[in-house]
């Protein structure tokens, strides 16, 4: 995946991809983690490098795979409407 230039990046079905992975890892990741204090854990633990990253790599494919979502993706009421507020604060 490093090797994709930011124009891969931004295409909505790659967009989409990067995201769905992400947050598969994310929870997976955060399951073993949940609610610990921050404090407990060593100094520069790389889960707060991951967590920096994870909310760089979501900025930049939050829209782009929400594109591909609203144009590809239907349940029995039809395409997906636009997400709510509250998922825009995903991440922040």
């Amino acid at each position: 995946m490093s090797d994709m230039s930011e124009e891969e990046w931004s295409a909505p079905a790659n967009s989409f991809v990067v995201r769905v992975l992400l947050i598969h890892e994310y929870r997976r990741i955060l399951l073993q983690v949940a609610d610990l204090p921050e404090a407990i854990f060593p100094e520069n633990w790389p889960g707060i490098a991951a967590m920096s990253l994870a909310k760089i790599i979501y900025s930049k494919v939050s829209a782009p795979s929400q594109l591909f979502v609203s144009r590809n993706l239907e349940n029995r009421d039809g395409f997906f409407s636009h997400p709510t507020d509250e998922f825009s604060l995903r991440f922040r």
